[in-house]
């Protein structure tokens, strides 16, 4: 009897706790989901500031090497590029909001940073300095040659314009006893350029004109000297008498013993040739050479052909050739 209530009871129990049991079951399937939200939150966040950490740990090593390079970078620079990251360093803010636990490392890596920099900039200042001392050394060294080769060169030109000045004054002198081609290729030379000469131009050009009516006189005379030996030279060739004709050959002799030389004489001077004469010839003949031995003299003489000759003579002046030869035979030939 005592069983079956208690049997009953359960049963009641049981049907009222089942929709409590669905209950705490709804209660904890949330209670679940929010609880893995929260730590899929957290790990995430934990994520993100690992990835935030990492970022400023780069970015810190990042400036470190920035400040760090600076030293090489600067090698072999000049010393205005030294000062101006010199300046970049004092204006880099080095806080612990930016760098952290690093705050200290940086600081003393920037400070060792400029002392080098600075030690770098000093030596580029002197090396600069000394080689614009050097530069400007070399540059005077180099005016002060160029100013040796020009005066040089002005001097040499200077003496130059002297010697051809004094060529110029001594050429009628070297040519006294000059023919009359050499006296014209002696007149061509002179040539008087103003810019050459320079301020001694007037004295070039007098000492020229003086020259030149000198080697005029020269040349003058020396064309009459040696049309007077060409017609002498004609003259005599003309006048010669027929070659005679060869002398029959010796009767034959039995060839004689040879006999040495004889000793020269070296008691006395040889004696000097005598000085060759222009116009000059030894014997005067009377007899008249014939029109083609003339003509054929002339031309042999002056080079040219007998037709030329032939003019030449047509268009003499005989009436004052004779003239002149009359004051010559009055006066006396001068040969």
């Amino acid at each position: 009897m005592l069983r079956r209530p208690a049997i009953d009871f359960g049963k009641k129990v049981i049907d009222a706790e089942a929709p409590l049991i669905a209950e705490i079951k709804a209660i904890e399937k949330v209670s679940d989901e929010l609880i893995k939200a929260d730590e899929k939150r957290r790990a995430d966040e934990k994520a993100k500031a690992a990835r935030e950490e990492a970022a400023r740990k780069a970015l810190i090593d990042e400036a470190v090497e920035e400040i760090r390079s600076r030293i090489e970078v600067c090698i072999n620079q000049p010393a205005s590029f030294i000062a101006d990251t010199i300046q970049w360093i004092d204006d880099s803010e080095v806080t612990e909001e930016d760098y952290g636990d690093r705050t200290g490392e940086v600081l003393a890596l920037k400070l060792a940073t400029r002392a080098k920099l600075v030690n770098m900039r000093e030596a580029a200042e002197v090396q600069e300095r000394t080689a614009a001392e050097q530069k400007a050394r070399d540059d005077q060294l180099a005016a002060d040659r160029a100013a040796l080769e020009q005066r040089e060169t002005a001097l040499a030109h200077r003496e130059a314009v002297a010697a051809r000045i004094d060529e110029i004054r001594k050429l009628s002198g070297q040519h006294v006893e000059s023919d009359s081609a050499t006296l014209e290729q002696a007149i061509s030379t002179l040539v008087v350029d103003a810019e050459w000469f320079g301020d001694r131009f007037d004295e070039a050009a007098a000492a020229a004109v003086t020259a030149l009516q000198e080697l005029r006189e020269l040349h003058g005379a020396a064309l009459e000297d040696e049309t007077a030996a060409a017609e002498a030279d004609a003259l005599a060739l003309a006048e010669a008498p027929p070659p005679a004709p060869p002398a029959p050959p010796p009767p034959a002799v039995a060839t004689p013993a040879p006999e040495p030389d004889p000793e020269p004489d070296f008691s006395s001077p040889a004696p000097a040739p005598a000085p060759a004469a222009r116009g000059t010839y030894t014997r005067v003949r009377t007899q008249r050479p014939s029109d083609d031995a003339l003509i054929g003299a002339l031309a042999l003489h002056y080079r040219v052909h007998e037709s030329t000759v032939i003019q030449w003579l047509q268009d003499m002046d005989l009436t004052a050739a004779a003239r002149r030869i009359t004051q010559l035979a009055d006066e006396g030939l001068p040969f």
